[in-house]
């Protein structure tokens, strides 16, 4: 029986197998999401047409989906439809928040977010960070967070680089709620963990004042080994040795893959590499289940300027 309506024997294996957009439901899981998003939308007067991982409005705007499936990923299934209809109206009541006109308006409010770019439907205002980390201004207003994902209103507030400054200001204002170290006995290798609010894992867009803020690390020569498994979440290994190296990526990636990703504000089961504030993509796990470990571009040259390529 599935949990959602009575059904005459178990559920087919195809309800039962991941769905490829709403992780961590099953395609039967998101396919009830769907009917319960499209319906409490329907009763606040948006009619929608399900894609994936959102919802499309008939002006071309999209409804995600992502976060709310993570959302009812853990509730009993009884709560599913109260949460979905609260989803709803706080997303209506966004819709009815005019966009910025001026930046002196959302100047202490405006903020830079790193995102993963499969998970927006529309790109046209966003900028690449590295690998598959994508860069968006996004307002912070007391109820929600509107992330400018269309050009128009990035270049109402004066174009990319005036609203990066200010987003990059305000992301450095921001400390830590808590850090702790992670020390590997065998190696020694370390590794830096912050935790924060919303726009913590963004600080990834200042992260030389928030390794001297959390952990007073100033300038490191050959880089950083960086995880984001989370909006809340930034953990780094400062490079200083090649088996230290070797190490903090299987410990990195070990963290960027761990249940957070099921979690409301997931980010990236990935790993990067951050050197004089560029990033690179490090890690990537393959269909077959194995992990990848990019040691070529940036990432090679500085574990060659360290020590050299293990065989």
């Amino acid at each position: 029986m599935a949990w959602w309506r009575r059904r005459t024997g178990p559920p087919s294996p195809q309800d039962a197998a991941p769905d490829p957009y709403l992780t961590p439901l099953t395609v039967g899981q998101a396919a009830r999401l769907r009917v319960l998003a499209r319906s409490a939308f329907a009763e606040l007067g948006l009619e929608t047409v399900p894609e994936g991982a959102v919802l499309r409005l008939a002006d071309g705007r999209t409804l995600g989906l992502t976060n709310l499936a993570r959302t009812v990923a853990g509730e009993p299934s009884v709560r599913w439809a109260e949460l979905v209809s609260r989803h709803a109206r706080v997303m209506l009541a966004s819709f009815e928040i005019p966009p910025p006109d001026t930046l002196d308006a959302v100047r202490d409010t405006l903020f830079l977010r790193v995102l993963v770019a499969g998970d927006l439907p529309s790109r046209g205002g966003v900028r690449p960070l590295g690998g598959d980390l994508v860069q968006a201004a996004a307002v912070d207003h007391p109820d929600h967070v509107a992330t400018l994902v269309q050009s128009e209103p990035i270049d109402q507030l004066g174009g990319w680089d005036a609203v990066a400054a200010v987003g990059r200001a305000n992301l450095a204002a921001l400390r830590a709620e808590q850090t702790r170290r992670w020390v590997d006995e065998a190696t020694g290798a370390e590794v830096l963990v912050s935790t924060g609010g919303f726009f913590h894992a963004s600080r990834l867009l200042v992260l030389a004042v928030a390794l001297a803020q959390d952990f007073g690390i100033e300038q490191p020569p050959h880089g950083v080994l960086v995880a984001v498994p989370s909006r809340h979440v930034l953990a780094a290994h400062v490079l200083v040795g090649v088996d230290e190296a070797i190490v903090a990526v299987r410990n990195l990636a070990a963290l960027a893959e761990s249940d957070q990703q099921a979690a409301p504000g997931a980010l990236s089961p990935n790993v990067y590499f951050w050197r004089d504030g560029m990033v690179s993509q490090v890690t990537t796990r393959g269909s077959d289940g194995r992990l990848s470990v990019d040691a070529t571009g940036a990432f090679g040259q500085a574990m060659t300027q360290i020590g050299g390529l293990p065989e």
